[in-house]
């Protein structure tokens, strides 16, 4: 079963200096970070490898749903979930 991750941005709270925008979605894997910022991308990579193996966070509702992830530039904080899709 392959397994394919898709980060979206759901909050912005100033400017990114990168160009991401709410809605914006990147198609991920722990190999690929797409278009998405580095800084971003290094942030959310540990959930990445831990819900590939099936892993959640303590604060996880869903198990193929994980939100209220932020980029690290904390003055221009950009939120982020990550889903799971497994085809």
């Amino acid at each position: 079963m392959a397994v394919k991750f898709v980060v979206k941005v759901t909050g912005l709270k100033g400017h990114c200096n990168v160009g991401h925008k709410i809605g914006d979605q990147f198609e991920v894997s722990k190999y690929v970070s797409s278009d998405l910022c580095g800084a971003a991308y290094h942030s959310i990579y540990p959930y990445i490898v831990s819900m590939e193996f099936g892993g959640m966070a303590p604060w996880q509702i869903e198990k193929d749903v994980i939100g209220a992830l932020a980029c690290p530039d904390g003055y221009n904080q950009l939120t982020m979930e990550i889903v799971r899709v497994t085809e």
